[in-house]
């Protein structure tokens, strides 16, 4: 019993050497900032698809270092389009590379931007693009009217494979979803 006791006092001390070893060493967050939303997208332009569905989660974290402050960024983004024809579009980002928060008159900006990949299906051929997705999602100011639409999101696909860029924008239709940005610090 009393090397069982030894053992057991022996083990704590080096976990406690080993994680007082490890802790400074792990970068801890000083900001971050981002823009989360899901939604249905809503348009008064007649030529874009009746249904538009995306969802978003994008952090950009800003963390302390050994070498100074370091920057992340995690997330990913997804937009799906169609329409009574049965075609549809579909975008995703494979990461992300770029972010920008920024406060405006009308709310919070967020724009980013990655590679990522459009597939487009139409009358039963499907075909895949690659190319880059660059994202803006407007978290509005909160209005009195509830049914009122204040978010807005633009999404622009570009290829060297296609001839003009893909893009979609709209409003986010109030019952269907919402675009939260944020910036937090400590």
């Amino acid at each position: 019993m009393r090397r069982f006791g030894v053992l057991m006092s022996l083990a704590m001390l080096l976990t406690t050497f080993a994680s007082a070893q490890v802790l400074p060493l792990l970068p801890l967050p000083i900001c971050v900032e981002g823009v989360i939303g899901r939604g249905l997208l809503g348009s008064r332009d007649p030529g874009l698809p009746r249904r538009i569905e995306f969802a978003m989660e994008v952090y950009h974290y800003e963390l302390s270092c050994p070498e100074g402050v370091c920057d992340s960024i995690r997330g990913y983004f997804r937009l799906r389009a169609w329409d009574e024809s049965g075609a549809t579009v579909s975008l995703y980002t494979e990461r992300i590379e770029e972010f920008s928060l920024e406060q405006t008159p009308d709310g919070w900006l967020a724009t980013f931007s990655g590679p990522g990949v459009a597939t487009v299906s139409r009358g039963g051929v499907v075909r895949s693009f690659r190319g880059r997705i660059d994202v803006q999602a407007l978290d509005g100011r909160p209005s009195p009217c509830l049914e009122c639409p204040t978010d807005r999101l633009r999404v622009t696909f570009t290829s060297p494979q296609l001839p003009e860029p893909i893009t979609f924008e709209g409003y986010v239709i109030p019952r269907t979803g919402d675009i939260r940005a944020f910036r937090r610090c400590r």
